[in-house]
């Protein structure tokens, strides 16, 4: 892999008011001295999310919390419970921080409820109770059982499947972007006489804007095509899309566990049955994308490297102002990378998954499946073989455990041989430049070092610095 631009070492050393506010412990430490947490115990309490946005950082932490709780409106509640607050990271605030902590609104209700708030000066948050996700309104109508069955029935009826009628439903929430995307798996019930065909279970994705619409339309052409026989790859068969609520229904496809799975589950020498069986599944995975990029679809703009280098230094600026260091590491960062782009001329774009990393496939004894067609778009191969090389490097090295990863050559070289598994296998159906594939690899691996500050994922850090030539 080609060396990175210098400017990666200042992201080794996150600021340490980030890290204290990402520490749960240390949130949970501050949380205990205000006298209503006092009232309730405070159990844990664990850093969900982070968003860096043009008016700055914005967290979301789950407590979870014993004992009764009265309030006004409240009643009595008892047991453990889990409360969601949100809060604002404001480093200046933390800079001008004196002892002591300010005390919650003692007039507003208990802690975890509607209304209440605090300010933790140490850490320099202030943080209130969490309200339902306005930007994702249609959320609570899926959520609730009877209010889902509802919906999807009147929009499965209308579009994919007439006459259907569901006699009860089971949500569960599985990923929650909070202000952008909600993503439920539905489990569907029918009378003992329904029509086998008629879907039972359903993934139903809300989106705050108009992603959805797009990824209807996506997975609608690739539906028409071969792809959607599943002889080489699965992909999920759109069954509705509900523009008034954002909302995009489509089959459950089937598969044991994601690739992720198996990178984590694997040995660390590189050898065993686990490294056989995700060798196996790579080149099968291989053997999909070569069938995605050859199915003559043509939708959606073409993606190049130099819209991610506009996002590259979007990001980079919004860092700058809360953290000084970063505001030179932009063009260390981005001018080399450009370069290459320009030695290295792309290639004709493809129709192109545009997120393409293992944990949007899904693997079986029968075969894989792509899934998360949000990112579809035209672009050369390079860009979703370069993606997908690169989150499989870091899972790879990282795994298992977490923390800092396990650096020996052994399991060095084992991530490297499974790289170039998947790559070759392409090769031997679809040519591709392997300097763009490098390019894309490593503005990936770039990409997600830089997006590790602003969205709390400081314990990749590692991982990627070392795949980058940096030291940990």
């Amino acid at each position: 892999m080609s060396s990175a631009p210098a400017g990666v070492d200042v992201f080794a050393r996150p600021p340490d008011w980030l890290r204290n506010a990402l520490d749960g412990n240390k949130v949970a430490e501050s949380l205990r001295a205000l006298p209503e947490v006092r009232q309730v115990g405070l159990l844990s309490c664990r850093a969900a999310d982070l968003r860096l946005s043009r008016t700055g950082w914005s967290v979301w932490y789950d407590v979870t919390v014993s004992g009764a709780a009265t309030g006004a409106g409240t009643g009595t509640v008892t047991g453990d419970r889990v409360a969601t607050l949100t809060g604002l990271i404001d480093p200046a605030h933390l800079r001008a921080a004196t002892s002591g902590l300010c005390p919650g609104n003692r007039e507003a209700p208990p802690f975890g409820y509607p209304g209440w708030s605090a300010t933790l000066p140490h850490l320099g948050v202030e943080v209130r109770t969490a309200a339902h996700d306005d930007a994702l309104p249609a959320l609570a109508l899926l959520a609730e059982p009877g209010r889902a069955r509802v919906l999807l029935e009147q929009a499965l009826d209308s579009q994919a499947c007439p006459g259907i009628q569901i006699s009860a439903c089971e949500p569960r929430t599985v990923r929650h972007s909070r202000g952008a995307r909600v993503t439920l798996v539905v489990r569907l019930a029918y009378a003992p006489d329904a029509d086998p065909g008629w879907p039972r279970a359903v993934v139903a994705k809300v989106y705050h804007g108009n992603g959805g619409a797009r990824a209807f339309t996506a997975m609608r052409a690739l539906w028409e095509t071969d792809l959607s026989c599943g002889r080489v790859v699965r992909i999920a068969e759109p069954l509705a899309f509900i523009p008034e609520h954002r909302v995009l229904v489509q089959r459950l496809v089937p598969g044991e566990r994601t690739l992720t799975g198996l990178l984590v589950a694997a040995t660390p020498d590189g050898h065993g049955p686990s490294v056989d069986r995700l060798v196996q599944a790579l080149r099968r995975i291989a053997d999909g994308l070569v069938a995605l990029h050859s199915c003559g679809v043509r939708h959606g703009e073409e993606r190049t490297p130099a819209e991610l280098f506009h996002r590259l230094g979007v990001t980079l600026g919004r860092l700058a102002r809360a953290v000084p260091s970063v505001a030179g590491a932009a063009d260390q960062l981005v001018a080399p990378l450009a370069q290459r782009a320009c030695d290295a001329p792309g290639e004709p774009p493809l129709p192109a998954h545009g997120a393409f990393r293992p944990a949007q496939v899904l693997v079986d004894d029968s075969g894989v499946a792509f899934v998360d067609f949000d990112g579809f778009c035209m672009a050369e191969p390079a860009l979703d073989i370069g993606r997908f090389r690169a989150r499989l490097r870091e899972v790879g090295l990282a795994a298992p455990g977490g923390g800092r990863p396990p650096l020996s050559p052994a399991r060095r070289a084992a991530v490297d041989e499974l790289a170039e598994v998947f790559l070759a296998r392409y090769e031997e159906q679809h040519p591709v430049s392997r300097d763009r594939v490098a390019l894309w690899e490593d503005l990936e691996l770039t990409t997600a070092l830089v997006h590790t500050w602003p969205r709390g994922q400081l314990g990749r850090i590692p991982a990627l610095l070392s795949l980058l030539g940096r030291p940990a």
